[in-house]
Protein backbone atom coordinates (compact mmCIF):
# COMPACT_ATOMS: atom_id res chain seq x y z
CA UNK A 1 0.00 0.00 0.00
CA UNK A 2 1.41 3.78 -0.96
CA UNK A 3 0.75 7.35 0.68
CA UNK A 4 -1.20 7.84 -2.40
CA UNK A 5 -3.60 4.80 -1.73
CA UNK A 6 -3.75 5.38 1.98
CA UNK A 7 -4.88 8.77 3.69
CA UNK A 8 -5.28 8.15 7.38
CA UNK A 9 -6.18 9.78 10.48
CA UNK A 10 -3.99 9.13 13.67
CA UNK A 11 -4.96 9.83 17.22
CA UNK A 12 -2.07 10.08 19.94
CA UNK A 13 -2.72 8.13 23.01
CA UNK A 14 -3.90 9.81 25.81
CA UNK A 15 -1.98 10.42 29.24
CA UNK A 16 -4.85 12.15 31.55
CA UNK A 17 -8.52 11.23 31.83
CA UNK A 18 -9.09 14.81 30.16
CA UNK A 19 -6.89 13.71 26.92
CA UNK A 20 -8.78 10.08 27.77
CA UNK A 21 -11.80 11.62 27.37
CA UNK A 22 -11.70 14.21 24.81
CA UNK A 23 -9.54 11.04 22.56
CA UNK A 24 -13.08 9.18 23.55
CA UNK A 25 -15.23 11.87 21.52
CA UNK A 26 -13.20 11.51 18.35
CA UNK A 27 -14.30 9.77 15.36
CA UNK A 28 -12.97 6.17 14.50
CA UNK A 29 -9.49 6.46 12.64
CA UNK A 30 -10.49 6.17 8.88
CA UNK A 31 -8.46 5.50 5.60
CA UNK A 32 -9.28 6.07 2.11
CA UNK A 33 -8.29 2.60 0.30
CA UNK A 34 -9.00 3.69 -3.10
CA UNK A 35 -11.62 4.20 -5.69
CA UNK A 36 -14.31 1.90 -7.08
CA UNK A 37 -15.87 2.11 -10.40
CA UNK A 38 -19.29 1.22 -11.15
CA UNK A 39 -19.67 -0.69 -14.60
CA UNK A 40 -23.07 -0.21 -15.43
CA UNK A 41 -22.82 4.23 -14.99
CA UNK A 42 -18.85 4.61 -14.93
CA UNK A 43 -19.59 6.78 -11.56
CA UNK A 44 -16.52 6.01 -9.09
CA UNK A 45 -16.37 6.34 -5.25
CA UNK A 46 -13.66 6.32 -2.87
CA UNK A 47 -14.01 2.98 -0.89
CA UNK A 48 -13.34 4.37 3.02
CA UNK A 49 -12.69 2.18 6.50
CA UNK A 50 -14.95 3.62 8.75
CA UNK A 51 -15.26 1.18 11.76
CA UNK A 52 -12.27 -2.04 12.49
CA UNK A 53 -9.19 -2.74 10.70
CA UNK A 54 -10.00 -4.47 7.32
CA UNK A 55 -7.23 -4.88 4.96
CA UNK A 56 -7.63 -1.96 1.93
CA UNK A 57 -7.67 -5.21 -0.52
CA UNK A 58 -10.67 -7.02 1.35
CA UNK A 59 -12.60 -3.45 1.33
CA UNK A 60 -11.84 -2.68 -2.48
CA UNK A 61 -13.14 -6.23 -3.45
CA UNK A 62 -16.11 -6.09 -1.35
CA UNK A 63 -17.39 -2.70 -2.68
CA UNK A 64 -16.34 -3.34 -6.55
CA UNK A 65 -18.43 -6.90 -5.90
CA UNK A 66 -21.33 -5.03 -4.17
CA UNK A 67 -21.25 -2.53 -7.54
CA UNK A 68 -20.41 -4.99 -10.12
CA UNK A 69 -21.05 -8.61 -9.57
CA UNK A 70 -23.57 -9.99 -11.08
CA UNK A 71 -24.28 -12.80 -9.12
CA UNK A 72 -24.83 -10.41 -6.13
CA UNK A 73 -28.70 -9.52 -5.84
CA UNK A 74 -28.90 -6.36 -4.42
CA UNK A 75 -32.87 -5.86 -2.80
CA UNK A 76 -35.51 -3.36 -1.30
CA UNK A 77 -35.13 0.16 -1.58
CA UNK A 78 -31.97 -0.23 1.07
CA UNK A 79 -30.33 -2.09 -1.47
CA UNK A 80 -29.33 -5.40 1.25
CA UNK A 81 -26.91 -7.73 0.38
CA UNK A 82 -24.43 -10.40 2.07
CA UNK A 83 -21.88 -11.26 0.41
CA UNK A 84 -18.94 -13.03 1.94
CA UNK A 85 -20.37 -12.67 5.16
CA UNK A 86 -20.34 -8.41 4.51
CA UNK A 87 -23.59 -6.67 5.16
CA UNK A 88 -24.24 -4.55 2.40
CA UNK A 89 -26.63 -1.55 2.26
CA UNK A 90 -27.60 1.97 1.22
CA UNK A 91 -28.60 3.71 4.84
CA UNK A 92 -30.29 6.35 5.64
CA UNK A 93 -28.21 9.09 7.40
CA UNK A 94 -28.72 11.86 9.59
CA UNK A 95 -28.94 14.83 8.19
CA UNK A 96 -29.24 13.73 4.87
CA UNK A 97 -31.26 12.63 2.04
CA UNK A 98 -30.98 9.46 0.81
CA UNK A 99 -30.12 10.05 -2.60
CA UNK A 100 -27.02 11.92 -0.68
CA UNK A 101 -26.62 8.81 1.93
CA UNK A 102 -23.30 6.52 0.87
CA UNK A 103 -23.20 2.83 0.37
CA UNK A 104 -21.58 0.70 3.33
CA UNK A 105 -20.90 -3.30 3.80
CA UNK A 106 -20.24 -4.08 7.75
CA UNK A 107 -18.79 -7.60 8.19
CA UNK A 108 -19.52 -10.08 11.76
CA UNK A 109 -16.75 -8.56 13.60
CA UNK A 110 -17.55 -4.75 13.15
CA UNK A 111 -15.29 -3.93 10.16
CA UNK A 112 -16.98 -1.49 8.13
CA UNK A 113 -16.20 0.40 4.47
CA UNK A 114 -18.51 3.20 3.01
CA UNK A 115 -18.73 3.28 -0.76
CA UNK A 116 -18.77 7.14 -1.38
CA UNK A 117 -18.32 10.38 0.35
Amino acid sequence: MTDSQTRISKTQPATTATQATAAAALPPTTAQCGIVTNNLNGATAPVIIIAGTPSCPAALSISDRYLNDHTVTAQGQGRFAVIDGWNCSWPYLPDRSHADSYLQCVDPTGNAVKIGD
